[in-house]
């Protein structure tokens, strides 16, 4: 399951890299829309979808990866400021899901750049994760690339005493980096994959115990 996820870490840098450049290089000559899948600041964009698919790798002993997809919409309050409501779904390196939302706050260092905060809850992955309080720091190089810090406070129990009842919580905190590709292959990738996996299970033969 690493390997797993290790590769499509490492297939989001390569596929982030030319749409970043490509942002860089073409001017934005869009006229003003009320709601934008490619985002940019106010005037030209009121609403924006956000549809972020990213890889992370946890810091620390423990290590572990994770893929994430992150979906929403943001409001451009100012000419700088978007504030607006995300959900999140996870999978970490063992395949296990953990979801919940958060609010964002973005801020426009220039007409792509973006500095993006958040915080939200993300439900237990686990039997020994009770829940997490979720952070994101996010860098946007563009609409289509962005790189990632999350600080996470997660609560739980010691593997080793979660079989039991009224084991003792215990709270740790664990930090993860990674990078997103953001806009609408944020989306058409998830999916993409998601349809070639349902076909593939179709089409396997069945297995015999």
């Amino acid at each position: 399951m690493s390997r797993q996820i290790g590769l499509p870490l490492a297939a989001l840098a390569l596929f982030g890299a030319p749409l970043a450049a490509q942002t860089r290089a073409a001017p934005d000559s869009a006229p003003p829309a009320p709601l934008c899948w490619t985002a940019r600041p106010a005037p030209r964009c009121t609403a924006l979808l956000v549809t972020n698919l990213g890889g992370y790798v946890d810091l620390g002993a423990g290590g572990g990866a994770r893929l994430a997809e992150d979906a929403g919409v943001m409001v451009n309050v100012a000419r700088r400021d978007a504030v607006g409501a995300t959900y999140y779904l996870t999978m970490d390196e063992t395949g296990l899901f953990s979801s919940g939302p958060a609010v964002r706050y973005r801020r426009w260092l220039s007409d792509s750049r973006t500095l993006d905060l958040a915080i939200g809850i993300l439900g237990p992955a686990k039997n020994a994760d009770r829940g997490a309080l979720m952070g994101l720091i996010r860098y946007g190089v563009g609409p289509y690339l962005g790189f990632v810090l999350r600080p996470e406070v997660v609560r739980g129990c010691a593997w080793d005493q979660c079989q039991f009842a009224g084991a003792a919580a215990v709270t740790r905190f664990r930090v993860s980096v990674g990078v997103e590709i953001g806009s609408w292959p944020g989306a058409v990738i998830p999916a993409v994959a998601g349809l070639v996996g349902a076909l593939a299970f179709l089409v396997s033969p069945p297995h015999i115990l």
